[in-house]
């Protein structure tokens, strides 16, 4: 992960297998966004793949020797109603400013965003 200027970029950096989610992933994406999450000096963050994709899904490789069972839970420490919390809390933390609303805004329209430091 980066940080300049109050912006976070964290790129996924697995781009010979398209950026495709393995076992450890979804865990170092987890760490990544809390402590974005926990940086208040921080107003937007950028998730964003190295090479031609940004992620191609889950890197069905690594799935190959899991049981049925495994590979649906792949990547999840967590059950689902734990995860959907997370990924609740988390999303109200990155986009309750109004730099983070102005920084997808710009990202829909595609321009520049003009930050004000809120």
């Amino acid at each position: 992960m980066e940080k300049a200027g109050g912006v976070a970029a964290l790129t996924m950096n697995r781009p010979d297998a398209l950026n495709a989610l393995d076992v450890t992933t979804p865990e170092e994406v987890l760490a990544a966004l809390s402590a974005i999450a926990a940086d208040r000096s921080l107003r937007a963050a950028i998730l964003t793949g190295a090479g031609k994709a940004f992620v191609a899904g889950a890197d069905i490789t690594a799935m190959s020797g899991m049981s049925a069972a495994g590979a649906r839970c792949f990547g999840l420490e967590a059950g689902l109603d734990e995860a959907l919390a997370y990924e609740a809390a988390l999303f109200g933390l990155l986009f309750s400013g109004n730099d983070a609303r102005e920084g997808m805004a710009a990202f829909v329209e595609k321009r520049k965003p003009a930050f004000t430091g809120d």
